[in-house]
């Protein structure tokens, strides 16, 4: 969907953005960048179809669940059928509202950052099964390319303590970045290609940094 030519455009004009993140989370700006080139990279036409699916599902979500609250297990009907998706991966680094609130979750408890930070409302704790907690996240992250990219931040630390014990990017391993790069992509123990392919971008926009 994204020509090389566009994905280079697109993480230059965020490199500035990168760089205050950097201050603010301590994750080195090439550490995001191969990781916007990979998602923006895997990104196709299906993506734009499955946003749209999601902005009429949880629009009309409230209706069909008393309460507010998903059924379980509505996350895999999200990744697996198309029209019952009522989340998606959007936004540049691809992310999806129930990710992102157990990342904003995550943040908030380790002290990290706070909903007001993060321009949230206060008033309740986010629950990735609220219907309207998913809308309110989800259209930020499909609308403001910001948010998306700090949220993506957020999830990189939550997959680094996961994986490593210490969200300290400074003192990381090639294969602890690889794994941390897998645990963004899914969930799978071993590191995947997607970590691999992404750990050869960091070291690209490592070396053009330098």
């Amino acid at each position: 969907m994204y020509s090389a030519k566009q994905i280079r455009k697109t993480i230059s004009q965020y490199t500035p953005f990168l760089a205050e993140l950097e201050e603010r989370y301590a994750i080195p700006v090439p550490v995001m960048q191969a990781l916007l080139h990979q998602e923006m990279e895997g990104m196709d036409l299906l993506d734009p179809v499955a946003d749209l699916v999601v902005r009429w599902n949880l629009t009309h979500s409230a209706k069909k669940h008393p309460g507010g609250m998903l059924p379980n297990g509505y996350e895999k009907a999200s990744r697996y059928h198309l029209f019952r998706k009522t989340d998606s991966s959007t936004g540049y680094a691809q992310i999806y509202a129930f990710v992102a609130i157990n990342a904003i979750n995550f943040a908030v408890a380790e002290g990290i950052t706070t909903y007001e930070k993060l321009g949230i409302p206060a008033d309740h704790t986010l629950h990735p099964r609220n219907v309207n907690d998913l809308w309110q996240i989800w259209q930020r992250l499909n609308r403001e390319p910001q948010f998306n990219i700090e949220i993506a931040a957020l999830n990189l630390l939550s997959a680094a303590k996961e994986k490593t014990g210490r969200p300290d990017f400074a003192s990381y391993t090639p294969d602890e970045i690889k794994r941390i790069y897998t645990r963004y992509n899914g969930t799978s123990s071993a590191i995947t290609e997607y970590g691999e392919q992404t750990y050869r971008y960091y070291q690209m926009y490592r070396d053009k940094a330098r």
